[in-house]
């Protein structure tokens, strides 16, 4: 079984290079295929697009890079959300609690998982959670998760999870 304890440190200044306060959306996942970063990066475009959030509204990515980085970058520069989709990694403990600590919401939209960790963390820190409906997510926590069916329409989907949870 895996433990999850609550971490009591966090930053008191925010890792994200040139912040000034501007909302964001957080997920944790390296840049591999199963996590669906690509999805996520679609989602913050459409709502924005649709102005259904607020213009400066950002998508921060915490995770190390990947088999699928390539295809990430390529992916928010075709969508001109260059400076909207942060991507950090090496982040000490206390920094990563900042971020779960200050987000609007943290998204997570893997297609499968072992466990889900960062899930678990951001319960932990508070955060209001969208993840896809799958059952490493479903065993972590069944009420206070918005899940979100991946498939035709997740895009979608995923967007109206985030509106209504926000």
């Amino acid at each position: 079984y895996n433990c999850v304890e609550p971490e009591t440190g966090c930053a008191e200044y925010s890792p994200i290079p040139h912040w000034n306060g501007e909302p964001f959306l957080l997920t944790v996942a390296q840049h591999r295929k199963n996590k669906n970063i690509p999805l996520l990066i679609r989602v913050l475009h459409r709502m924005l697009h649709e102005r259904r959030i607020r213009p400066e509204m950002r998508l921060v990515v915490i995770g190390i890079p990947g088999p699928e980085t390539t295809g990430i970058y390529r992916l928010v520069s075709g969508l001109r959300l260059d400076g909207r989709v942060i991507f950090l990694q090496g982040l000490s403990e206390p920094e990563l609690q900042w971020c779960y600590r200050h987000c609007e919401a943290f998204a997570a939209s893997s297609e499968t998982e072992g466990f889900g960790l960062p899930v678990a963390e951001a319960l932990l820190a508070g955060c209001r959670v969208v993840c896809s409906d799958i059952p490493a997510f479903r065993e972590i926590d069944r009420e206070h998760c918005r899940f979100v069916e991946l498939g035709d329409s997740a895009e979608e989907r995923f967007a109206d999870a985030i509106i209504a949870i926000l």
